[in-house]
C-alpha cells in the first residue's frame, strides 16, 4: 500500500513540476535582444560571420554583411512587421518575398528553441520553388514582447497565422506550415487546430 502512495505522490509532484514555470524555464531557452540593439552578428556552421544591421522601431533589416566585409545582395525582400498576439504583446516578424518571381505558396515558418528569426535566412532556398515566407519570434524571443511559455508559443503561432491571413499577397497562394525543432512539434498542433486555414 505504501508503494502505491509513493508512486501517486511522485506522479502528482512531477505533474506540478511539468505544468509550472520551472518547466518553461527548463525547456524554453529564448534568445532576447534589447530594443536598442542596432546590429546582430553570429557565426554560422561554415565559420562565416554574418552581421545584420537594422533600423526603426520595427527593426527593419537594412544591410547584411558576411565575413565582416562583403555586403550580401539578396534575391528577395525582407519586410519587418509587428503584429499583436492574443495577450496583446507585440511580436516581431519578417515577410520575405522573392524579387523576380510571383509566389504561389506562402510558408509560415516556426523556428526552433534558443533561435530567433535572424538565424533563419537559410530558408531562402525555398524561393526558387515559388515560396514566400513569413517567420516571426515567439513571445520573449528576439525583439518580441511577452514571456516565453509553452502556452504563449502556441498562442503566438496561431496569432501569426491570423495575421498572415490578413495580407493581400497571401490570399491567392496556398498556405503551408513548416517547423524546425520546437517549431516542428508546434506545426502539427497549429495545423490540427486550423485545418481550414492551410492547404
Amino acid at each position: 500500500m505504501r508503494k502505491k502512495y509513493f508512486w501517486i505522490r511522485n506522479l502528482v509532484l512531477l505533474s506540478l513540476f511539468l505544468s509550472g514555470c520551472s518547466f518553461n524555464k527548463s525547456v524554453l531557452h529564448p534568445t532576447k535582444f534589447l530594443k536598442t540593439t542596432a546590429s546582430i552578428a553570429w557565426i554560422d556552421t561554415n565559420a562565416d560571420t554574418l552581421c545584420i544591421f537594422f533600423s526603426g522601431s520595427n527593426h527593419q533589416p537594412t544591410t547584411l554583411i558576411k565575413n565582416r566585409k562583403d555586403t550580401i545582395h539578396l534575391g528577395y525582400t525582407i519586410e519587418s512587421v509587428l503584429f499583436k498576439n492574443t495577450n496583446g504583446d507585440t511580436l516581431n516578424g519578417w515577410f520575405l518575398k522573392p524579387k523576380n518571381q510571383i509566389p504561389t505558396i506562402t510558408l509560415l515558418q516556426l523556428h526552433g528553441n534558443a533561435g530567433t528569426l535572424y538565424n533563419q535566412l537559410k530558408m531562402s532556398s525555398f524561393f526558387k520553388y515559388g515560396f514566400q515566407i513569413f517567420m516571426f519570434d515567439y513571445s520573449g524571443f528576439g525583439f518580441s514582447q511577452g514571456k516565453a511559455t509553452r502556452n504563449n508559443v502556441l498562442a503566438d503561432a496561431l496569432s501569426a497565422l491570423d495575421y498572415l491571413k490578413t495580407r493581400q499577397e497571401v490570399k491567392a497562394t496556398q498556405l503551408v506550415i513548416y517547423g524546425q525543432s520546437l517549431g516542428g512539434n508546434l506545426a502539427p498542433v497549429v495545423a490540427a487546430k486550423r485545418q481550414n486555414d492551410i492547404v
